[in-house]
């Protein structure tokens, strides 16, 4: 059985810390405040306009 775990904050601590997650068996829902919903994480985000 796999614990779902809800992760906010995908930057350069949260990124990998989400992936040891995985890692060890848990499935994560993540969200990222700099990143739109759906975007594809390993792809930087879009330009932000003035």
């Amino acid at each position: 059985m796999s614990t779902t775990v809800a992760f906010i904050g995908l930057g350069n601590m949260g990124g990998p810390t989400a992936a040891a997650l995985v890692k060890a068996g848990h499935r994560v829902r993540g969200q990222d405040l700099a990143v739109t919903p759906g975007q594809d994480r390993r792809r930087p985000p879009p330009p932000r306009t003035p």
